[in-house]
């Protein structure tokens, strides 16, 4: 049997969920929207690598999964740790313009990761749009996160992940591979083949050769037929008189 508080609980419960939904309403981003977004981080993520020699940066791919977990959380503030990192914006072109920040080279032989959607660290990346008649919001979800929760309460500043230098694309976790500088996921992208060069032409010199070659068997042949006509000649002559 329900009682009256219980039933009053769900009643508050249900208006709440309906308060948040009109609050906010999920709206779609258009795939071509998306992967031009995520196309353009790694593009960026390939520059900072070659430049800086990062050994073990990753390039980012598209997760439903994520894009559906950030959806629900729409309106949620969330915080950075070991597992996501989050950004939002109005717009992606003001997410990658206020948070695609580059690492800056320091000499050394490893880098310590950020808070910046070209973190070296992520590997996939899922985003949602929500908002009303009077604004849009871009919010998006990066895995695994650049940052653990605070350590220590003493400290202020949460712990960055540290990550190696090296050849860029050198060191892949298990079940990735170098793909232009960035370790991507095995069968995700397919290698380019080879230039195929041009046939050589021959040079000058070789030409040369071979005209030089022609003309000497032109020359001896028109040598031969002068001798075997003056032998006829000779032959003639010699039999009428």
């Amino acid at each position: 049997m329900i009682t009256e508080p219980l039933l009053l609980c769900a009643i508050s419960l249900a208006i709440g969920v309906l308060v948040v939904s009109a609050d906010y309403t999920i709206l779609p981003l258009s795939k071509e929207d998306c992967d031009k977004f995520v196309k353009n981080l790694n593009d960026k993520r390939r520059e900072m690598v070659k430049r800086m020699n990062i050994s073990d940066a990753y390039e980012l791919t598209w997760s439903p999964e994520l894009a559906k977990e950030d959806g629900e959380a729409a309106g949620i503030t969330m915080l950075d740790n070991e597992n996501r990192a989050y950004y939002g914006g109005n717009s992606f072109d003001e997410l990658s313009q206020e948070f695609g920040v580059q690492l800056k080279g320091d000499g050394g032989e490893s880098y310590d990761n950020m808070q910046s959607l070209l973190s070296p660290i992520h590997r996939t990346i899922g985003c949602s749009g929500y908002g009303d008649t009077t604004y849009f919001y871009v919010s998006c979800s990066l895995a695994p996160g650049a940052v653990h929760d605070v350590p220590d309460e003493s400290l202020e500043t949460p712990y960055f992940f540290q990550g190696f230098k090296g050849v860029p694309g050198s060191k892949c976790a298990a079940g990735y591979e170098n793909n232009d500088g960035l370790c991507a996921l095995i069968g995700s992208f397919t290698t380019k083949k080879p230039l195929t060069k041009p046939p050589v032409k021959p040079s000058t010199e070789a030409k040369d050769k071979d005209s030089v070659g022609v003309t000497d068997v032109t020359s001896g042949s028109s040598s031969i037929s002068i001798i075997v006509v003056f032998l006829l000649f000779f032959v003639s002559f010699s039999y009428w008189f």
